[in-house]
């Protein structure tokens, strides 16, 4: 890393960062951050390369205002890996996500079609797992369980 502080980066992951796997071999790993700041996106593309994509919500809020822009920034593959393992000691967040992603990535070898099936079973486990930890919201069941006991007063 030339500029960007570890520690910096490491809170931008865990704070606006995703890390997720891709490919039919589950074998690929997409690193983005999504912010409404575009120089900072942009420092991210000077310093590490990837790309940058634009994102405009074009609902408005009830107030008729409308959102701002929203500019993501990905990474792949070995590249992602690479920010990642400098950054893993100061994650905190996304430190389960990162550890998934390094398991994901050890047995990756140059022949990218001939993957043997219980490499592939293991792949999809930790693919499972990933998801798991990167999905939105609770259910209402988990919400119960966690509320349980705790009256409200509202």
């Amino acid at each position: 890393m030339k500029f960007m502080d570890r520690r910096y980066l490491a809170g931008l992951i865990d704070g606006e960062g995703c890390i997720q796997s891709k490919g039919k071999k589950h074998a690929g790993v997409k690193l983005t951050i999504a912010n409404s700041y575009k120089p900072l996106i942009e420092m991210l593309y000077n310093e590490f390369g990837g790309g940058i994509r634009e994102y405009i919500d074009k609902r408005p809020y009830k107030s008729g205002r409308f959102r701002k822009p929203v500019y993501h920034w990905a990474i792949y593959d070995i590249k992602a890996e690479d920010i990642l393992r400098k950054c893993y000691p100061y994650l905190i967040v996304k430190k389960e996500q990162a550890k998934i992603m390094f398991s994901i990535r050890k047995n990756i070898n140059t022949n990218y079609y001939r993957v043997p099936s219980n490499e592939l079973k293991r792949r999809v486990s930790l693919k499972n797992e990933l998801d798991k930890l990167n999905k939105k919201g609770v259910s209402p069941f988990e919400l119960a369980q966690k509320n349980k006991g705790v009256k409200y007063n509202g």
